[in-house]
C-alpha cells in the first residue's frame, strides 16, 4: 500500500460538485489496507456483458455535506482483479476519466488507479466483462482521512507556508487530479 498523499496538519482544498471549495486542516489519518470488506463482487457475468450503474457504498465516510464540524475523505486507489473494464461516474450521471473524444475504460492493466471520496458521496461504475466470469471484483485501500473546517483560502494558505507546503488540492468525489 502507498503512503498517504497527505499529513497531518495539512491544508487541503476540497472541489465540490456543487461548485464550492471547501478549505480544511487534516487533524487524523488511518490506514485501511487491503481487505476482503473493501473488495467489491459484482457476480457472474457473460463475455461481453454489462453490469450498469453499480454503487460503491462501501467507500462511503461519517459524516454529510452538510456538518461542517467534521469533514472525512477516502483517500486511495482502487485495483481491478478479474478481466473486467470499467467506467466510473460520480455521480451517476457524471463520467470521469473522460476526453472530449471518449470515456475511458479502466482494465487490469490500469494498475493502482487514485480515488477520493468526499463524505457521504457514492462512486458509481459500469462493468463489463472481458471474458465469462464467474467472479467480477475490484479491490479498494488507502487512508480514511478526518479533517476540520478552516474558514477561507487565507487561513489554509498560511496554514500551508508555516509547514514550508503548497494546499493540496482535492476532488470532492471520483478520481484524485
Amino acid at each position: 500500500m502507498e503512503k498517504c498523499p497527505i499529513n497531518v496538519g495539512d491544508a487541503i482544498s476540497v472541489f465540490t460538485h456543487g461548485d464550492t471549495t471547501k478549505y480544511l486542516k487534516v487533524e487524523y489519518v488511518e490506514p485501511l489496507p487491503p481487505s476482503r470488506d473493501l473488495i467489491k463482487d459484482f457476480s457472474s457475468l457473460a463475455s461481453g456483458a454489462t453490469s450498469n450503474d453499480n454503487e460503491i457504498t462501501i467507500l462511503e465516510m461519517n459524516g454529510t455535506k452538510s456538518s461542517d464540524a467534521y469533514h472525512e475523505l477516502f483517500v486511495g486507489w482502487m485495483e481491478i482483479l478479474d478481466l473486467i473494464e470499467i467506467t466510473v461516474k460520480q455521480p451517476s450521471s457524471v463520467s470521469r476519466f473522460q476526453t472530449k473524444a471518449s470515456n475511458i475504460a479502466l482494465g487490469p492493466w490500469s494498475g493502482e488507479v487514485p480515488i477520493t471520496i468526499y463524505q457521504d458521496e457514492t462512486l458509481y461504475l459500469d462493468v463489463t466483462a472481458l471474458q465469462t466470469l464467474t467472479k467480477t471484483r475490484v479491490a479498494f485501500y488507502g487512508y480514511r482521512v478526518v479533517c476540520s473546517s478552516l474558514s477561507n483560502e487565507n487561513e489554509a494558505k498560511n496554514l500551508a507556508v508555516q509547514k514550508g507546503k503548497q494546499i493540496y488540492p482535492m476532488a470532492a468525489a471520483g478520481f484524485s487530479s
